[in-house]
Formats: C-alpha cells, structure tokens, sequence
C-alpha cells in the first residue's frame, strides 16, 4: 500500500534543531507534505522555516494569525487542520525520524481498512549532558511503547489502567499516524488550555473514540531529542502537570457514553493530585473530602503522606512522625504481599 502523509513539526524557540528534524522527514517517500507551524518564536526559527520552505516544494510553512505565539497544541491543531494528505504524523522540531518510519504503518493499514491510527514505539537521541542526565533520573527506558499488542478496543482500558494488566506503556505523538478523516471526526483535537501533558490527553482521547493499531511496538520509529531545554525533563511542578492532566480526562469523560469502572478511574486519578497539590485552605478540605470519597487512594504511600501532612500541618515534627510510620507500615504491608507498592505512572513524558 503506498501512503501519502502530511507531517505536522510545530516550531518554537528550535533554531538550532529543526532543520535536522525536516531533513529526516523529506528523506522519507511517503512523505507528501511537511506543515512547519511556526509559533511565534523569539529567537531565528521563523527566519530558518522560510529558507526550508523555499528548499523543497514539499514544505508549507504556516502561522497563528499575527505570528502570535499560541502553545504546542494549537500549534499542532492548525497543522491538523492545514494537512492536505489522506494520512497524518507528527514529529517535534526537536526530535527525528528513523528510516524505516512509515513501512510498518502501510502494512498495517492495509491489513486492517478499518484502522483509523497506527502507533508504534519511539527512543531517544540525546543532544546535550544535561538532557541526558535528567531524563536517566526521571525515566527507567529509553523505549516508549505499548508493551504488548491489542485490539483497537482494549487499548483506551489498558491506556487509563481499568483491563486487569499492569502498566502496559503509552505510546507517543512521534510515533502515530493517522488517518486525516479520522480526526476530522474528532469531537476535539488536542485541548489547548494543557502547556504540558496536552499530548497524553490527545492519545488517550484518540484511543478511545478511534481504531488505533499496533505497529512497531519493539522497535523504535522515531527518536525523541532530548536536552536540558525539553518542556517535561525541566518541568518543576510535574504533580500539578498532571493534576491538570487527569482534570482534564476526567471532565471529558462525563462528556462520553464510556461505562462508570472507567469513568470512576478517572476521577480517582485527578482525585489522587487533588491531594498530592493541595495547598490552600479551600484545597485541603477538597483533598480531605476527596480521601473519605475514595479511600482507596491511600493505597499510595504518597497519598497517604500527603494525608498525614493534611491532617496535622506541613512541616511539624507530627507530620514526620506520621510520614515516617507510614513509610514503614507501606514497606511491610507490601513485602507481606510479596509485590511493589503503587507508583506514580510515567506516561506523561
């Protein structure tokens, strides 16, 4: 099956890279149409997108009206948008494309015509020390992937945790292509009120309303480039990243005719950074409410710190103490049951 594929590159503050990512994307045949959406950048990368642009006849370079700078996610919805090929991908200006790309979603296109999106598995490529450095402290693997092969309908259960597998992965932006007219369908492209996270948001959306298969899920398609400036390696407030996050999911949700175990997940998800964030007085009596609602969030050791940190002040020497038992009761509570207590999911990288 020959593919005709448009790829969506939002460009921000990416001089120094984007000229590499556009190269590893031309050099693809199934490549018909690279759409550069240029946001508003301080630095040179509007200069550079309008040389790439007259380079090769390929390349369409577009902007938010005014040149206005307007975030990653309406940058990527005006690619959407502006894609003229039957089929879609996207790629960070940061980031590459391998070889072998689209192989693997032209076969699994034509075997499945039912297939709205392939997703396949990404590494990474460092471009400095310090990217590297904090990426090896904050993430166990270079692959990003889905760690084992599903239907279409089993993913969106096995993506927010309610199948009865354990954490089975998540798959990247850089890693899916899609079929234009699927995401015409979609109620919403990605929510462009998310800085950080918008992404994850997007995918799990997708794989919910969409026929999302498997591709290359052992072997990486894309490399992900990673350096000190990354938006997620950087972020310093990552609980509140994805308090916004699970809001999110959990607001779309009562939008969707999903049934209530998935429902229930997601709101115990934004439940649980409901507690983790809570500051103000107006907060804390939310999280404390939110713990008697679902008391099984203190599961966490996290939560249930934060739980004890709640109930007797930030900082006192009870709140330790507190801090301290729970640890302990946590560790044995769990070499009883001879597994790993729950952890905080790694899939909004």
């Amino acid at each position: 099956m020959s593919m005709q594929v448009s790829v969506v590159i939002p460009v921000y503050k990416a001089a120094a890279f984007v000229e590499d990512a556009v190269r590893s994307v031309l050099a693809l045949r199934e490549v018909h149409e690279v759409v550069l959406v240029e946001d508003g950048s301080p630095d040179n990368s509007l200069e550079l997108c309008r040389r790439i642009e007259a380079s090769d006849t390929r390349v369409r370079l577009v902007q938010h009206d005014g040149g206005v700078n307007k975030g990653a996610a309406a940058s990527r919805n005006l690619g959407m948008r502006e894609a003229s090929s039957p089929f879609v991908a996207f790629l960070d200006a940061d980031d590459r494309f391998l070889p072998e790309r689209f192989v693997g979603d032209a076969q699994v296109f034509h075997a499945h015509p039912d297939a709205d999106g392939v997703y396949n598995a990404i590494g990474v490529h460092y471009h400095d020390a310090e990217g590297q450095r904090r990426f090896d402290q904050q993430f166990g693997s270079e692959l990003t992937t889905v760690r084992r092969p599903m239907p279409p309908k089993e993913l969106f259960p096995a993506l927010i945790g309610v199948s009865g597998l354990l954490d089975v992965g998540h798959f990247s932006l850089d890693g899916l292509t899609m079929r234009k007219a699927a995401l015409d369908r979609m109620p919403q492209l990605m929510r462009e009120d998310l800085v950080i996270g918008e992404d994850t948001e997007f995918t799990i959306r997708l794989s919910f309303h969409c026929n999302l298969y498997p591709g290359s899920l052992d072997k990486a398609v894309s490399l992900r480039g990673v350096h000190a400036d990354n938006r997620v390696t950087s972020d310093p407030r990552r609980n509140i990243t994805r308090l916004r996050l699970y809001r999110a999911l959990s607001e779309w949700s009562g939008t969707t005719n999903m049934g209530m175990e998935a429902r229930t997940k997601l709101a115990k998800d934004a439940a649980t950074y409901e507690v983790l964030c809570a500051r103000t007085g107006a907060e804390r009596a939310k999280a404390i409410a939110l713990l008697f609602r679902h008391p099984g969030l203190l599961k966490r050791v996290d939560v249930s710190e934060a739980a004890v940190a709640l109930l007797s002040g930030q900082g006192t020497w009870l709140t330790r103490m507190g801090c301290s038992m729970v640890r302990w009761m946590h560790r044995l509570l769990w070499r009883i049951k001879g597994a790993a207590p729950p952890t905080p999911s790694n899939r909004d990288k």
